[in-house]
């Protein structure tokens, strides 16, 4: 903070609003980021706890995410579960990491060999995000894609990164903008959001977000899948939730408003 004292104990909630009241427009991305970095700061400085609820809690103005319809789901899913000779065994074991881990590109690119362990079945790894460690189970629809990778198609190197790219000339590791241009071929092959709308892999952790919540899980369970350090991450992905949406719905018929206004929609 450009007001912090020199000392954590130093500072009060006084402090905190003078900051908000300095910068004039303060958006809840902020806010977050800033309780996310007291909340890490905390088990160095158990005294940054005492700060996370001074924080005043902003409404995030953001239109609703971007997400799939079911038809698109559908469509994209389709592409997925048949990816023939013409996808690379690199691209296909990406793509099942996206899909049904719900990974981050950056995380995908920064994988190493030593994170998969097959003996356990499961997937660890640092998040690039939130530096915190994240173990998923590895499900055999990614653990075979992975694994075909590794034996039948990844070149012999010294590099430790799972996923690399060999260009005939030299290898070298897997950026998150290759793993961003992968998914991009998919919505191509799926003919999905050809003429515009949000693509890439970020849409695909909105994806699995819809389908565990919907498959009954709560949002604890939700938060621990998709790695997040808070479960109010969870708010984006419910306010794109068409299904969760409906239920909010009230019945016009309830308010005495002329049916002729609606008519001429129907």
């Amino acid at each position: 903070m450009s007001i912090c004292q020199n000392h954590v104990q130093d500072i009060t909630e006084v402090t905190i609003l003078k900051y908000y009241r300095l910068r004039h427009i303060v958006t809840s991305n902020i806010t977050s980021t800033l309780k996310d970095a007291f909340r890490l700061a905390t088990e160095k400085m158990p005294e940054c706890a005492r700060l996370i609820p001074l924080f005043p809690e902003i409404k995030s103005t953001t239109m609703p995410y971007d997400a799939l319809d079911s038809q698109e789901a559908l469509k994209l899913k389709k592409v997925i579960d048949n990816m023939g000779d013409n996808w690379s065994m690199r691209d296909k074991a990406i793509t099942s990491i996206v899909y049904y881990l719900g990974l981050r590109r950056g995380d995908i690119a920064r994988l190493r060999i030593q994170d998969v362990d097959f003996e356990s079945d499961s997937l660890s790894f640092i998040q690039s995000k939130t530096l915190v460690r994240q173990e998923l189970p590895l499900r055999p629809v990614v653990g075979n894609a992975i694994y075909n990778y590794i034996v039948k198609e990844r070149p012999s190197c010294d590099i430790e990164s799972l996923f690399v790219i060999d260009d005939g000339k030299n290898i070298r590791p897997m950026t998150a903008w290759c793993v961003y241009d992968i998914m991009k071929k998919v919505f191509k092959a799926a003919d999905v959001r050809t003429d515009g709308g949000l693509k890439g892999v970020h849409i695909f952790r909105h994806n699995l977000a819809s389908k565990l919540m919907h498959s009954g899980c709560d949002s604890l369970e939700v938060t621990a899948v998709l790695g997040h350090i808070r479960p109010e991450s969870l708010k984006s992905y419910l306010s794109s939730d068409e299904k969760a949406l409906k239920k909010c719905a009230l019945d016009i018929n309830e308010y005495p408003i002329n049916m002729t206004a609606f008519n001429q929609y129907l």
